[in-house]
């Protein structure tokens, strides 16, 4: 653990997070066997140690994971598992790092639901931000061993500026419109290091030509081999409805056009490395829907019989709490497959298309839940991953995680 933020850690991974309701470990002795994971876990060949033990008097299991992340797993006495929870750090508005929930798994009746929470800078929830992380915490659970976390790979600092713009905007006039959205066209001219890879972007949203062949860069998109996937994955194709109620209907259309792009991702796998961008699963947009993906708060996922949908709501509750966006992803009770898997957006925070200070892609953010959704892939935590679509941390002002990266370019196209 790095030196310099050793007090932050200690205080997220014990005082911060257990006040908040976490269950507390106990000093039962720890057995080997007591406690199965959620099967299939073929993501858990990430992991850098495992153990089992007790926790709250039950049975436990914590797979300790690259980037200071975590999963825990509680069980019945006969060691099934109950409830697992993946906790990685995140920087709170006030300097302070917090671990915090991203993905949940729950048994619901003959059926198991999983959920992930894509974080990313809380500034954009304006005075809310407190309560948002108090709920979230409250869903969390504590590592067997909060010595054994390596809280070295914070995510990388956001978009400063900009952030703090809209952050004041927020907490005034904006915040009092429908669902709090705020929405902006943002610009497409390159100007960073992936420039052609968001000039091709660009292009493709007005309908231009697919990308051409360029040499890899190292540590960029074409060369990132990593890719975690949780063993699930959606036979069929992904068909899904969209309710947009909850933002201003004069951006509809822009929220139905980018998430279908967002979901083409996979289905094409879109690169910028000259890779085929050939059929490779089915998506379609079905049309308008006026069921939720979630309940109001999100807090509670929806099963609706195997239909797919996708909204734009608030994440106020549970294990999203305060996520740019959430995926609840459904499967059989033997985690192969995928029965239903439905998309919330966080209504309160500002969107765009394109790169604008202080703003979510759309595309982007839906490319990244598609990934759950679709394929069945886990978020990567590690600070090398972060040019990759599943990185778990969103950034404002940035429409380079529109495109698929090596590892999941090639995981796509091997399950399908």
């Amino acid at each position: 653990m790095h030196s310099s933020t050793t007090s932050l850690v200690a205080c997220a991974l014990s005082a911060c997070l257990l006040a908040a309701g976490a269950a507390t470990v106990s000093a039962a002795p720890r057995s080997a066997s007591a406690c199965a994971a959620f099967a299939p876990q073929p993501g858990d060949a990430k992991a850098t140690a495992e153990e089992t033990g007790v926790l709250g008097g039950r049975p436990a299991r914590t797979a300790y994971l690259p980037g200071g992340a975590w999963r825990t797993t509680t069980c019945d006495e006969s060691g099934r598992p109950r409830r697992q929870v993946t906790m990685a750090p995140q920087r709170l508005p006030d300097g302070r790092v917090a671990d915090l929930p991203v993905a949940v798994v729950e048994r619901v009746g003959d059926r198991v639901v999983h959920s992930s929470a894509l974080r990313g800078d809380l500034r954009l929830l304006g005075g809310r931000w407190r309560a948002t992380v108090a709920q979230a915490r409250a869903a969390g659970l504590a590592p067997l061993d909060p010595a054994a976390v390596t809280n070295d790979a914070l995510p990388p600092r956001y978009d400063e500026a900009g952030v703090r713009a809209v952050a004041r905007t927020l907490d005034g006039a904006v915040a009092s419109r429908r669902g709090g959205i705020r929405f902006t066209r943002g610009s497409a001219t390159p100007t960073t290091r992936e420039a052609r890879q968001r000039a091709r972007a660009a292009a493709r949203a007005r309908g231009g030509s697919a990308p051409t062949a360029r040499a890899a860069v190292t540590g960029d998109k074409c060369t990132l081999g990593s890719y975690s996937a949780s063993g699930s994955k959606l036979g069929a194709g992904y068909g899904y409805y969209v309710n947009w109620s909850a933002i201003g209907a004069v951006y509809h259309a822009d929220f139905t056009t980018q998430t279908i792009y967002g979901f083409h991702s996979w289905q094409f796998g879109y690169n910028d490395c000259g890779w085929s961008q050939a059929e490779i699963v089915g998506t379609a947009n079905f049309g308008t829907t006026t069921q939720s993906a979630a309940s109001a708060d999100g807090g509670t996922a929806i099963w609706h019989g195997g239909t797919h949908v996708v909204d734009a709501g608030a994440l106020t509750a549970g294990g999203c709490a305060g996520a740019i966006a959430c995926t609840w992803r459904w499967t059989d009770t033997t985690g192969a497959t995928i029965l239903e898997s439905n998309v919330r957006l966080n209504s309160a925070l500002p969107w765009t298309i394109g790169w604008q200070p202080g703003f979510y892609d759309i595309w982007s953010i839906v490319t990244h839940e598609g990934g759950h959704a679709i394929p069945g892939l886990n978020d990567l935590y590690a600070a090398s991953d972060y040019w990759a679509a599943m990185y778990g941390y969103g950034y404002t002002n940035d429409a380079t995680k529109r495109l698929l990266a090596l590892g999941e370019y090639n995981y796509v196209n091997w399950l399908y």
